[in-house]
């Protein structure tokens, strides 16, 4: 995955290069005497009269920590949180023994000589500290035990103070499927996840189905991936070994930027920050369509991809005013390309919204 983003940012990077070299004259090189920004900070030059606030902008902070965009991070729904399944004991129920973690409050870790073990609430020892160097909860009722030799034992929990080993099976995703549902109008359907056909997420999906794991740009690891939409949000639904899962919000579209040299990406996530962003860009105007227009070449820019539901949408602006659209129907292969000329206030507008809004 890690592989895979770094040589998206590098085509990226020469993709944008190339066109505005031969087009704007507006990519993705690196610094020059001529770049309009100075340590990272530029200014719109279209006010520059007395008494006239000139509007400013810099390469937005959220993205300066130089981690990769992740379309796995808008986190809407967790079917199981393991932090929050093992808690610190509020004060020590055995004399014996020092317990660091509660789980399903019938059960305790414990800890000796930087070993741990697991004990019932009525203080009967289930699993010997000897050797074992972690307890983990990975799932309602299973706990994962690592010992000093990398070797690994699954304890699952009865819940009422037994504990026994098991072997995980191998997952199966057949047993995940959407359960189809007559809508109360009678105007048509709407799915409900459900795994071994019992309902587990309730939330009317418009579609499901399920993704190339290869197709998702993220660092996260997962058995299985699944897209669906619920009216007009998106949703990843990802589940793990042990078939917990998590919703996340889907994206709406893909940023990429380039501010003093400084390059950058992130997905919008929400669909609500997707609808201000498609507010923002139709309050620029269509101003006429120009044929080459030729501009600094290293000037900053804001590169926007937007899958539509009749296809797919990429504008590129540049500091200097300048936005090439690439619109792509699904239909066809007919692609509608074009120059238009803006003021240069847009930018500076843009670059500021991707900051405050994305970077909440």
């Amino acid at each position: 995955m890690k592989l895979k983003s770094i040589k998206k940012i590098t085509a990226f990077s020469l993709s944008v290069s190339l066109m505005f070299t031969c087009l704007v004259g507006c990519n993705g090189s690196s610094e020059s005497e001529n770049s309009k920004a100075d340590d990272n900070t530029s200014n719109s030059s279209s006010n520059t009269d007395a008494g006239v606030t000139v509007k400013t902008y810099e390469f937005p902070e959220f993205l300066s920590s130089g981690e990769e965009a992740d379309v796995l991070s808008n986190v809407i729904y967790q079917s199981f949180d393991s932090a929050a399944a093992m808690t610190e004991p509020e004060t020590q129920p055995f004399d014996d023994y020092k317990c660091t973690a509660v789980f399903h409050e019938n059960y305790y870790i414990f800890t000796e000589d930087e070993h741990y073990g697991l004990i019932n609430s009525i203080g009967t020892e289930l699993v010997s500290y000897s050797g074992l160097s972690s307890f983990t909860a990975v799932s309602e009722d299973t706990l994962l035990a690592v010992y000093d030799d990398g070797s690994e034992i699954y304890y699952r929990v009865d819940g009422v103070g037994g504990a026994y080993t098991i072997t995980i099976d191998e997952f199966d995703d057949s047993r995940i499927s959407a359960a189809a549902f007559a809508s109360d109008d009678e105007t048509g359907e709407y799915y409900l996840l459900q795994l071994d056909e019992g309902t587990v997420y309730d939330v009317n999906l418009s579609s499901f189905k399920k993704a190339d794991i290869d197709d998702i740009d993220t660092g996260k690891s997962y058995e299985a991936i699944y897209t669906a939409t619920s009216g007009n949000e998106k949703y990843y639904i990802a589940f793990d070994e042990f078939y917990n899962f998590t919703v996340y919000e889907g994206d709406y579209a893909y940023i990429e930027l380039k501010i003093g040299g400084e390059y950058g990406s992130c997905y919008v996530l929400d669909y609500d920050d997707f609808t201000e962003l498609e507010t923002l860009i139709s309050s620029f105007g269509n101003e006429s369509k120009r044929e080459s227009p030729s501009k600094d070449e290293d000037a900053d820019y804001v590169q926007i991809t937007m899958n539509l539901a009749s296809g797919t949408q990429v504008k590129t602006i540049s500091s200097e005013g300048y936005c090439f659209t690439d619109t792509s129907s699904t239909d066809s292969n007919v692609s509608n390309k074009y120059f238009t000329l803006m003021d240069t206030e847009t930018f500076v507008d843009l670059v500021n919204w991707i900051d405050i809004t994305l970077g909440s």
